[in-house]
């Protein structure tokens, strides 16, 4: 960033409906879906290349969801992003998002 430059405020978005739906070219192992609420991450593991993920689904720690918290309706947004984790080992994957929505 240029020194003096402002970057432009981040809008926040209220999410609406009962989750996600969304729909992915190819599914990465470990692929999860995250979305922010009130600047804290809540994550939901996709185990299918085409679904719909509940609010209740998203957890601050979707990988052991027994030691975070859930929501428990829909947010207040700044992100939705897709994430593959790293492993022990290379990999090597290739996918795009056709389809993200709010049902």
């Amino acid at each position: 960033m240029a020194t003096g430059v402002a970057m432009p405020p981040v809008m926040a978005f209220p999410a609406t409906g009962t989750g996600i739906a969304y729909t992915l070219s190819n599914l990465p192992t470990g692929a999860r879906l995250i979305i922010d609420n009130g600047g804290k991450d809540y994550c939901a593991i996709l185990t299918l290349p085409s679904a719909t993920v509940p609010w209740s689904s998203f957890n601050t720690t979707c990988y052991t969801p027994a030691m975070g918290v859930a929501l428990t309706g829909p947010p207040t947004a700044t992100q939705i992003k897709f994430e593959v984790p790293s492993g022990t080992a290379a990999q090597a994957f290739n996918f795009c998002v056709t389809s993200l929505k709010f049902m």
